[in-house]
Order: C-alpha cells, then structure tokens, then sequence
C-alpha cells in the first residue's frame, strides 16, 4: 500500500468543519469587540461616584449650612476623642484636615480633597482653609512627635474654618 499524505485522506465536510469553525470563532471575536467598543465614556470622563455621608466628605447637592453643622460636629468629636486620649495627634491632624478638605468640597462645589496644598491655594487663594491646611500637612505626617499644643491649635484652626469661611 502506498504511503498517503495524513491530509488528504480526510473527506471534505471534515474541512468545511474546520472552516465554518473559524468563521464562528472570527465572530464572537468581533461580537465581543462591538458590545465593548466605546460607547460608554471613558473612565476619566465618569463622573466621580462618592457615597455622601462619607468621612470626610459632603455630596454636591448637600446645602452649605448643612455641610457646615456636619463638619463642626465632626470637629467637635475629633476634639473630645483627641482630649480624652483616644486618638493620637498624628491622627487628630490627618481628621481634621479631612474635615477641612470636605467642608471646602461642599463649599467650592467639586472635589478638592486630593489636591496638593499648592494646587488647593491656586484655586482658592489666600482663602482661611489654605492657610489651615498648610498648618496641618507638617503635623499630619510628623508621626508621634507631634506636639499637643499643635493639636490643639489646629482644632481650633478647623473649627473657625469651617464655621467662618
């Protein structure tokens, strides 16, 4: 018996088979790409999705005076945990700033709480809160040398902040 090449002993529906395989495999490779092509905006172009009631944070559509009660009341906590010895001065700092960056979100109307100090003054100039804040970043990552006497004026520094600003 003659040697014969392995392929061509198969029958034709076998290669048709094969084809029709491939066609159907080219198609969900281009269905996939048409369901997840661009038609949703991109992330970048998403609008920033926040739970209100969030630490530290104050939805747009919540009013400004009530924004203002929240952040005292937040202040006020901090103050009382931070004289009770519940939390550390390095941590009272990071809070505080934390309500200061929330209350300015509320008030400015956008999100402002990642911004850099200097990125935070060019938007709002020599405004109460940048002073403040440039007052909390040395204290915020100082670690346990913090001094109380910082803490304490910076509590004070937030609280007139908010409820003046």
């Amino acid at each position: 018996m003659p040697d014969m090449h392995p392929l061509t002993g198969y029958p034709g529906w076998v290669t048709a088979l094969g084809w029709v395989l491939v066609a159907v495999a080219l198609a969900v490779v281009g269905f996939v790409w048409w369901w997840t092509r661009a038609a949703q905006p991109r992330f970048a172009d998403r609008p920033l999705a926040v739970p209100s009631g969030a630490l530290g944070w104050s939805g747009w559509d919540e009013p400004l005076p009530s924004a203002q009660a929240r952040y005292l009341a937040h202040v006020a906590d901090v103050s009382r945990r931070y004289e009770a010895g519940l939390v550390s001065a390095r941590a009272a700092h990071l809070e505080l700033a934390s309500a200061v960056r929330g209350y300015a979100s509320a008030r400015l109307g956008r999100d402002v709480r990642t911004l850099t100090v200097a990125e935070f003054h060019a938007l709002t100039g020599d405004s109460p809160a940048a002073a403040a804040l440039r007052a909390y970043l040395g204290p915020s990552f100082d670690g346990p040398e913090a001094r109380p006497e910082t803490t304490r004026a910076s509590i004070t520094a937030a609280w007139q902040v908010i409820q003046r600003w």
